[in-house]
């Protein structure tokens, strides 16, 4: 089965930096080339020392969040975008990490540590749906040292087989429950040998009152609250702001519930603001 983006339909283009920043911002643009098709977007008006690094959803594009980068540069803030690897369901070929481990989870952790030693500066990590465990265990293996906080939308799931079923049935019109168990069966072993049982472990990892914002949408099948909330039982030490979003469903909060939505975000924000 091909990859398809399922969560969102595609937004407009984004906006080039060159477009986008204003004049008195024009030097940030010498930001060396990014990998993975990577683009900057600065603020009109920055107003933090910290960049907001996005990391999109399985089948989308960076193009996907673009109006949660314009939302954020509308705060003050620079954003940055890469793109990653996409894969068919299951995975046509075997996924291997750069640093040889196997699972498309870990092949995204190391993309998005690869973009954080290319950003210069402290920064914040905005997560969407399951490579949400890529991005924690990303800032696990760099003991947080340059990031400042984690913005989690509808993500990731503790139970990923069920996050699968629910994605392949209502996602990918998957109606077949013994064709939905072959699929969750392989798919779920290619993203991680592990599932999703070391997330807990890498939020054990995080220091002392790291800030973590996790947006949940309450009519979310595909990663339920409930589910979501599985994963920061053995992390009592994260100052985490945890709202669910009654209109929201997978991945839809800014669109389905746009004014609680950019409420909560602008108010997690506003603690990196200068």
């Amino acid at each position: 089965m091909a990859t398809k983006k399922v969560d969102e339909q595609p937004d407009q283009a984004l906006t080039s930096p060159s477009t986008s920043a204003s004049k008195s911002n024009s030097s940030r643009s010498l930001v060396a080339p990014l990998s993975y098709d990577g683009e900057a977007f600065f603020a009109a008006q920055k107003k933090s020392l910290c960049s907001v690094v996005f990391v999109h959803f399985w089948g989308g594009t960076k193009s996907s969040v673009r109006r949660h980068i314009q939302f954020v540069n509308d705060l003050g803030f620079d954003a940055y975008a890469f793109q990653l690897i996409a894969y068919s369901i299951p995975p046509s070929s075997s996924p291997i990490s750069p640093n040889g481990r196997f699972g498309v989870k870990h092949v995204y952790a190391d993309q998005i540590t690869r973009i954080l030693n290319e950003v210069p500066g402290r920064k914040i990590i905005y997560a969407f749906s399951n490579p949400g465990a890529s991005a924690i265990e990303a800032i696990a293996q760099r003991n947080a040292v340059d990031i400042s906080g984690l913005i989690l939308d509808s993500g990731p799931a503790n139970d990923l087989s069920q996050s699968y079923d629910r994605l392949l049935e209502s996602g990918y019109g998957v109606h077949s429950r013994a064709k939905r168990w072959l699929l969750v069966k392989t798919t779920t072993a290619f993203w991680s040998p592990k599932f999703h049982r070391d997330i807990r472990t890498d939020l054990q990892k995080f220091p002392k009152n790291f800030p973590v914002l996790s947006l949940q949408g309450w009519q979310d099948e595909i990663t339920p609250p409930g589910d979501i909330e599985e994963n920061f039982i053995l992390a009592p030490q994260l100052n985490r702001q945890r709202h669910v979003l009654a209109k929201a469903g997978h991945l839809t909060g800014i669109k389905d519930d746009p004014t609680q939505y950019k409420q909560f975000v602008r108010e997690f924000l506003t603690d990196f603001m200068d």
